[in-house]
């Protein structure tokens, strides 16, 4: 739970843990908006939680208190005032980052795969060309 201002009212060990903090007394001592790769970045889901109420399977990406790039997957809910400003923000957090390296892995020996078959195509197309060149009886030039 944290306020529009990005100040953590509450957080668990788990979010301790994927952000890298040692404990959650420390999480809670740094501001959420700190944890975003822009400075802008903040600003923008609490605009996109303002207009929406409720994000659902939002991604993100975030960074962990060292500096390292995490993906995230966050659902959260905006609570608002009487003026209907968001007054407080709720929800809970997956770090889907394996996640992501394995798919981009397997996305890459894929990329791998197809271009093993076009070569190999290429090389079978190749080796008919010379087949032909094989079949022409060679003459004898010597005298």
């Amino acid at each position: 739970m944290c306020t529009p201002q990005g100040e953590l009212l509450t957080c668990n060990a788990a979010f301790a843990h994927i952000f890298g903090f040692p404990s959650e007394i420390e999480a809670l001592q740094t501001n959420i908006s700190s944890l975003y790769p822009s400075t802008d970045g903040y600003q923008t889901f609490c605009s996109l939680l303002e207009q929406q109420k409720r994000l659902a399977y939002h991604e993100v990406t975030m960074m962990r208190h060292d500096g390292t790039p995490i993906y995230i997957v966050e659902n959260v809910v905006g609570t608002f005032d009487k003026q209907g400003n968001l007054a407080e923000i709720k929800g809970y957090i997956f770090d889907t980052t394996e996640r992501k390296k394995l798919a981009d892995q397997l996305q890459q020996a894929q990329r791998l795969e197809s271009v093993g078959l076009l070569v190999s195509g290429i090389a079978h197309d190749f080796n008919n060309m010379l087949g032909a060149f094989s079949a022409i009886p060679v003459v004898d030039l010597t005298v």
